[in-house]
């Protein structure tokens, strides 16, 4: 039977029980361009892949289990791995900033671009043009983060269905609409029944 490797037993037991403290720079060189301790520790903690070795650091299956917990590591990684959608979309879940390192050709993806901006507002300014003016994802945006109604393309905030989905949730945010709307009787209707029905909900 192989004797067990104490050091490496150690090195884990520092990592797991001082995961904000652990100075990685005392762990031996050969563990940290060993995938399987560097699989084991980034399960407790995920920054260790910013010591581990370069090989490790390309490796897709240490990124699979890294970036769902520190995405912030996809800037780091080979133009390979930003364009992976599966593993971009695990970074940007984790961290939606992520996507401004993303393969540009992946940037322009629905999906991912809508899983950055749900995850963060200020993601908005970093999507591609055709999808901020594109309708339907507006409407997905709005209904994440309301107040993205205001950096809409004057022609999105002058659409009626995206600023009944808006004002449903913000009565006051019939402001920003087109001026066509403010004073359009059924938005003034759905603006009245929402600002009841949030004084019923505050009640």
């Amino acid at each position: 039977m192989t004797e067990p490797d104490i050091r490496r037993i150690l090195f884990l037991k520092l990592i797991r029980e001082n995961t904000h403290e652990a100075n990685f720079l005392d762990i031996d060189k050969k563990y940290l361009s060993d995938k399987s301790f560097i699989l084991e520790a980034a399960h407790w903690c995920p920054l260790i892949i910013e010591c581990a070795d370069n090989a490790i650091q390309r490796d897709n299956d240490v990124l699979r289990s890294v970036l769902p917990k520190y995405g912030y590591f996809l800037q780091h990684t080979t133009a390979e791995i930003r364009r992976d959608p599966e593993l971009v979309m695990s970074a940007i879940q984790n961290y939606p900033f992520a996507y401004r390192y993303a393969a540009p050709e992946l940037r322009e993806n629905r999906d991912i671009a809508a899983a950055a901006v749900k995850g963060d507002m200020r993601a908005w300014n970093l999507v591609p043009i055709d999808l901020r003016n594109d309708k339907a994802f507006a409407l997905d945006a709005v209904a994440s983060h309301v107040e993205l109604f205001k950096k809409l393309s004057p022609e999105l905030r002058a659409d009626r269905d995206v600023a009944r989905a808006a004002v449903c949730q913000l009565p006051s945010i019939l402001r920003f609409a087109a001026v066509s709307l403010q004073t359009d009787p059924e938005m003034l209707a759905v603006a009245k029944e929402a600002s009841a029905k949030a004084g019923f909900a505050r009640s």
